[in-house]
């Protein structure tokens, strides 16, 4: 139980923490508070030895995290406990109580009573056995076990204290872990477990509140050793009387309340003194006080509350508590307060090492009350053993099992680890689990028996144990390095080096600069008349070939670019085997052509008309290539049908180009009216194209000279109308 509302009054300064806040860390855990916790579980099925399962799975997750627990074990309980421990035993064996005679009732109640923990000490000897096998150091209290285990935190043997119960506190406790709790569900759960920690130097520092209050608490609230406490006292009364002590004084002060009556008779005389002012504690009513002020105090109205008014308040509370007290004849109870300061003669010598864990006896004396399978008994205990064989290292321990080989890296909760395969190589486990065991094993498990030999290390602890067999197995995951793709130089070697194409951008000139070169001084490769069929302005013997190498040093571009820059205007006289040569317009081609276009105006007209009405022209699905060939080829007798439905012949047609248009080649189809030059080197398109555009301005003069002289007889038949 512990001292009543101590928690509530600890618990907003503390902290919850995950429990890897506990590695490398030495603990001590009061035994009974693990059991009775277990033991308390009612309310649904449970296993039999639940409080064995819960109290391995829990020594387990502490080894897991590196800490060093030291269980202390109840000793001799104290007189004034025996009404709290007949309740307990009620409770954690259900109601249970030993069968009585008709004769012997009285008889067998007495030795109830002398029995006192008597059947828990059963309990808490099968939890030893159990840690005992697990190679965890057990220490027996001479009392209290948290009154021990908070000694022990009190002198620095244990860094802090894991219990349920805040009688640690009163006993003198520094450091204490509470729900402690290794599950993932639940409001007290936490991703690797949790833990909350209470830290009463922290505590201390915050508000005075220190061991002699915690014992005034009991004494008032309530503990296991004076259940009721005081009736009528609750926590507030409590933290009223702290607020006016401090903590070193405070034990003294409820033991003058006994001793010390005539002082407190005075001060309840003087708070109850209606001819005193309430507020300042001066000669006069309060009343008056208020509406005409105090003399004393030099006040025209009201006066000074600060003088009495909280001293009184703090009293009255102060004499209630002592009158509520007084009335319990022991008052205060110097056996309960002996009972929390008074410790052991000595310290102990504790053992923190490890010890080897036993397998053989786990599974022989611990097995049977778990109610656990020879194999399921190997598979939970097997690395607890190579645990601590990997912890321990060499130096004076016997190797049991022998590491054959490292399987692969893992990572758990955040810690670099391997898993390793062990071996047993003396022996030490043969027929330790049935033969009909180990072949359903084998049958659910296609890696055989190896899996059972198979746990897994952090990598720290393997490092210092097995170093050969870590930096083997390190060195094997090693990446070989790169193999260098560069040829080394090999003398003699006269072949240009590759240069990459940031290099070979930086080390050629750019196009301006060639451009920006004189012309006069860049010499023609070529001559127009020698170029045969299938050459090209660029000059033949710098031609780029498919297989030139592009990242030779020597390959410079300054050569060709000057052909194109000196060659812009090439002479072909050829095209494709056949000479290319010239003809003038028809004159009948050009009328033919204007009497077309009145009706392709027409047809115009209709397409739109079409268009509107959600019909496709043909014309939409004629491609621009079409009418390219028609031009470039020269078939013109197909002009009449398909030159107005082409882009090129709107073009001409809109125009109106008719008097400069070259007649259709009768036998050469291979002809190109766009490569034909005249003798003045001009290009017959271009001449097409300014003659249509000129003929176009004249035609549109005209129309404004029709257009005026249309307005100017308007005007003159108005004149004669008038």
């Amino acid at each position: 139980m512990g001292v009543k509302e101590l928690w509530s009054v600890l618990t907003p300064h503390a902290e919850r923490k995950p429990i890897n806040e506990l590695r490398g860390k030495k603990v001590a855990i009061d035994l009974a508070g693990w059991v009775c916790e277990s033991l308390n579980v009612v309310d649904f099925f449970i296993h039999p030895r639940h409080h064995l399962k819960n109290l391995f799975f829990r020594t387990c997750y502490l080894i897991w995290e590196q800490v060093t627990p030291v269980f202390v074990l109840e000793g001799v309980a104290p007189k004034l406990k025996s009404q709290v421990i007949a309740k307990r035993n009620e409770l954690q064996f259900r109601g249970v109580k030993p069968k009585d005679s008709g004769s012997s009732n009285k008889e067998n109640t007495d030795k109830t009573k002398e029995k006192g923990r008597t059947r828990f000490n059963h309990v808490l000897k099968q939890c030893e056995n159990l840690l005992i096998s697990m190679g965890i150091q057990c220490v027996q209290g001479p009392g209290e076990a948290e009154a021990y285990c908070a000694f022990l935190n009190k002198h620095g043997l244990v860094d802090g204290v894991i219990s349920q119960d805040s009688d640690c506190f009163a006993y003198g406790a520094v450091r204490v872990y509470r729900n402690f709790s290794v599950s993932t569900q639940g409001a007290q759960a936490a991703a690797g477990g949790a833990v909350d920690i209470y830290d009463m130097r922290d505590i201390c520092s915050r508000i005075d509140f220190g061991q002699n209050k915690i014992i005034v608490m009991a004494l008032l609230c309530g503990c296991d050793y004076c259940p009721d406490g005081i009736g009528g006292i609750g926590k507030d009364g409590v933290l009223k009387l702290f607020n006016k002590y401090k903590d070193a004084e405070i034990l003294q002060r409820l033991r003058n309340w006994r001793n010390e009556t005539s002082t407190y008779n005075a001060l309840e005389i003087r708070v109850d003194d209606k001819s005193i002012c309430s507020n300042c504690g001066h000669l006069g009513r309060t009343q008056s006080h208020t509406k005409s002020g105090c003399s004393v105090c030099r006040t025209n109205r009201g006066c000074d509350e600060s003088l009495w008014k909280e001293q009184r308040l703090s009293i009255k509370a102060e004499l209630t508590l002592r009158k509520k007290a007084l009335l319990s004849a022991d008052f205060p109870n110097e056996e309960v307060i002996a009972e929390f300061l008074t410790e052991p003669d000595s310290l102990p010598q504790l053992k923190l090492n490890w010890q080897q864990p036993n397998l053989v006896k786990f599974i022989k004396q611990i097995g049977h009350l778990l109610q656990w399978q020879e194999i399921y008994c190997f598979q939970k205990f097997f690395p607890i053993l190579t645990r601590w064989q990997v912890s321990q290292g060499r130096q004076g321990s016997v190797s049991v099992l022998e590491p054959v080989e490292i399987l692969k890296k893992r990572t758990v909760k955040g810690i670099a680890s391997l898993e390793l395969k062990w071996r047993d190589s003396k022996g030490s486990f043969k027929g330790l689990i049935p033969d009909d065991q180990l072949r359903e094993f084998e049958m659910e498990h296609p890696k055989g028996l190896e899996e059972l030999y198979q746990t897994v290390e952090p990598l720290e602890l393997l490092e210092t144990t097995y170093p050969e067999l870590v930096a083997t197995f390190l060195k094997s995951k090693e990446k070989p390095a790169k193999k260098s793709t560069r040829k080394k130089a090999i003398p003699g070697d006269d072949k240009p080096k590759k240069v990459s194409s940031r290099k070979k951008n930086l080390q050629q000139p750019s196009m301006e600069q060639f451009l920006q070169k004189d012309k006069e001084n860049t010499p023609v490769k070529t001559n127009s008349a020698s170029l045969g069929v299938g050459q090209c302005s660029t000059p033949l013997t710098k031609f780029l070939d498919a297989d030139l190498n592009s990242d030779d040093e020597e390959f410079d571009m300054s050569d060709i670019i000057n052909g194109i820059v000196s060659n812009h205007r090439p002479v072909l006289t050829q095209h494709q085997g056949h000479l290319l040569h010239y003809e003038p317009l028809n004159n009948d081609l050009s009328l033919r052509l204007a009497q077309l276009s009145l009706k392709n105006e027409v047809q115009e007209t209709t397409q739109k008309r079409d268009i509107s009405l959600g019909t496709e022209p043909e014309s939409k699905r004629l491609d621009l290539d079409d009418s390219y060939d028609l031009l470039v080829k020269g078939d013109l007798k197909r002009v009449p049908h398909l030159l107005a439905k082409t882009p090129v012949g709107r073009f001409k047609m809109q125009h109106r180009i008719s008097d400069r248009m070259p007649s259709s080649v009768e036998s050469e189809a291979n002809v190109s009216y766009f490569f034909n030059q005249s003798l003045e080197q001009a290009d017959l398109f271009e001449q097409l194209m300014e003659t249509s555009l000129g003929h176009q301005q004249q035609q549109q003069e005209e129309d404004e000279e029709e257009q005026e002289q249309e307005e100017d007889e308007e005007d003159d038949i108005v004149v004669i109308s008038d």
